[in-house]
């Protein structure tokens, strides 16, 4: 297994205890969102209810785990055989999109606390993007 491989499958197990953390974190948004209190959050434009503001954040971080458990799954698939990469150069891309989008999302509440960021940040970096091409090309040679 070449340096690249390994690298991926690291990459691709981190992400992957990431996402299951990511999913938990998002569904202690949800279960807290009927107490969300305060002033209603201007959007681009729009004016939302905190509960709704909460529910959209929830979702937002839901949405992300499952993504990034997906592409952790295809990472270590891939790692073992470069042929099963499938996809995931895809969700990878996406997971970096729902990351961003999360990030501004929940920084639209006022304060971007740090399990966020952890959250945002570490979604970003551990997409595997950049080894899903190097693995990719071990197997065009």
């Amino acid at each position: 297994m070449s340096t690249d491989r390994k690298t991926l499958k690291i990459v691709s197990i981190i992400q992957f205890v990431l996402g299951i953390v990511t999913f938990i974190f998002g569904a202690i948004l949800l279960a807290g969102a009927g107490l969300a209190e305060g002033d209603p959050i201007s959007f681009v434009g729009a004016e939302f209810d905190p509960v709704t503001w909460a529910i959209i954040n929830g979702v937002a971080f839901d949405v992300l785990g499952v993504l990034q458990i997906i592409c952790a799954v295809l990472g270590i698939h891939g790692a073992n055989r470069p042929s099963a990469l499938g996809s995931h150069f895809l969700f990878a891309a996406i997971v970096i999109i729902v990351a961003v989008i999360a990030g501004i999302i929940s920084s639209a509440l006022g304060e971007f606390s740090m399990p966020t960021l952890i959250v945002v940040v570490a979604g970003i970096a551990l997409s595997g993007a950049v080894f899903d091409k190097r693995v990719r090309k071990e197997l065009d040679r």
